[in-house]
């Protein structure tokens, strides 16, 4: 069935429907091509599902009428990612996408001292206008009714502040391969740009309660890093949970 996006909030109590009308209107009725009468998955991005019915296509709007409604829970373990502006926009928007894909709860982009991409405020305004878009997109394709939080830029000092169970940060001189701990109820990864952290950044992460470790003898680009931890975290998730049900039979 297919996945879509409302605002929170669009829909009428008084009579249970919702009206859709902008890109995801063209979406639905251009692309996708729905109908009256098929039904249709709507959700607000903060854990809400609807499920419905097309009532009514007009020429700029349609009508969903709501059969049913549920609240899904919070990623029970939630994984963030902060990752350093990239040179090129397109590698770091890949990022965003199959981060959302598999399953980053926080996106946090960052400064750092070798980040090259500076933009200035203005800039940055538009900037996370499209990468919102672009984890949007990527939440209701892998259907997920929690998106992202994608914070606002930082400096590399600011984000190592706040405070996860478990705190990691890949470095190509790190002897011991990173390990995700099935205790940990939170997890953050910081990843640097293309030219890596300075030793400086690696010393005050640790002293924020970060453990370095390795990704692997191949050097990998800032965003292939990025994405790669974001899987060990969620395979480390579903092994527990899978282990959590073993235990209970």
């Amino acid at each position: 069935m297919s996945f879509f996006y409302i605002k929170p909030n669009t829909i009428s109590l008084t009579n249970n429907t919702c009206l859709i009308d902008g890109q995801e209107f063209a979406h639905i009725t251009k692309v996708m091509r729905l109908s009256v009468g098929d039904s249709i998955e709507l959700t607000d991005g903060i854990g809400t599902v609807h499920y419905g019915q097309i009532q009514l296509i007009q020429k700029s709007r349609l009508t969903v009428g709501i059969t049913s409604t549920e609240k899904q829970p919070l990623p029970s373990k939630p994984i963030a990612v902060a990752l350093s502006l990239l040179r090129r926009q397109e590698r770091f928007e890949f990022f965003l996408e199959k981060a959302t894909e598999l399953g980053a709860s926080e996106i946090l982009p960052m400064l750092t001292e070798r980040t090259v991409s500076k933009p200035q405020k203005k800039q940055l305004e538009k900037k996370k206008e499209r990468w919102e878009k672009i984890i949007q997109s990527a939440a209701k394709q892998s259907q997920r009714a929690w998106f992202p939080k994608l914070h606002d830029v930082s400096h590399f000092n600011d984000a190592i502040k706040i405070d996860f169970d478990q705190k990691v940060i890949p470095h190509e001189k790190a002897l011991e391969p990173i390990e995700v701990s099935p205790k940990a109820e939170s997890i953050l990864f910081c990843i640097g740009p293309e030219g890596g952290f300075s030793q400086a950044e690696i010393d005050l992460a640790i002293k924020h309660g970060f453990k370095t470790g390795s990704l692997g003898p191949n050097i990998l680009r800032a965003e292939t890093a990025a994405i790669h931890v974001c899987s060990l975290a969620l395979y480390a998730h579903n092994v527990s949970k899978s282990h959590q049900k073993n235990d209970l039979h």
